[in-house]
């Protein structure tokens, strides 16, 4: 696995660098720079990766999410990245912001699908994996969480009936670091949950070493 990674960044290094511009180009003028090329930027990051450890776990004929994950938390994990996955090309094809609870959701998954990155980046202890793997994801769903703060701004009409509804609207309209610090904490289940799986992993490989 780690000789996979090792030399993954032979086709990953120009995609790599091409989000980190991207992401700053973003973060500075408030568009982005590849328009055409999105799309297929996003999929070589984000799930080209996630295609090629399921090949590897297929071919070393172990069970989902068990190459980089203990046996008890890999098929789960593994079905939260994808949803992560999901969550992000919704918010990357969508033009206007969903209803108030929805978007909540939405946000979460994408802190949720920042904190695997890190997960996976402790898990992969290569700095190959970190840099052209784990890093340029994270940065795609920085990116998005900047873009769906942006696009909450340019759509005032949103309603306000109910008062989850309202809590919702007032929580997503807060300053952003209050806001990503609100929504840390109602991720923290999974988040508390990712970090017992960490600590589950290394006594997991210790006792095989």
């Amino acid at each position: 696995m780690k000789d996979v990674i090792n030399y993954y960044w032979i086709i990953s290094g120009f995609p790599t660098l091409l989000v980190i511009i991207e992401f700053f180009y973003f973060i500075n003028n408030d568009k982005r720079l590849l328009r055409w090329g999105t799309v297929a930027l996003e999929i070589m990051i984000l799930v080209i990766p996630l295609a090629l450890l399921r090949k590897y776990e297929t071919a070393s004929d172990v069970s989902i999410g068990t190459a980089l994950f203990p046996p008890a938390y890999g098929q789960f994990i593994f079905m939260l990245i994808i949803l992560c996955l999901l969550v992000y090309f919704y918010c990357s094809c969508r033009k206007r912001m969903g209803a108030p609870l929805l978007e909540v959701l939405v946000n979460c998954f994408l802190l949720i699908g920042i904190a695997l990155n890190i997960v996976i980046a402790i898990q992969l202890a290569s700095l190959s994996g970190i840099f052209f793997i784990c890093l340029p994801a994270a940065l795609l769903f920085v990116l998005m969480l900047v873009h769906n703060h942006r696009l909450l701004k340019s759509n005032t009409d949103q309603p306000a009936e109910g008062r989850q509804i309202t809590t919702c609207l007032y929580l997503l309209q807060m300053r952003p670091v209050a806001k990503v610090l609100l929504l840390v904490i109602l991720c923290l289940p999974v988040i508390v949950w990712l970090i017992k799986m960490l600590v589950v992993s290394t006594s997991y490989s210790y006792y095989n070493y």
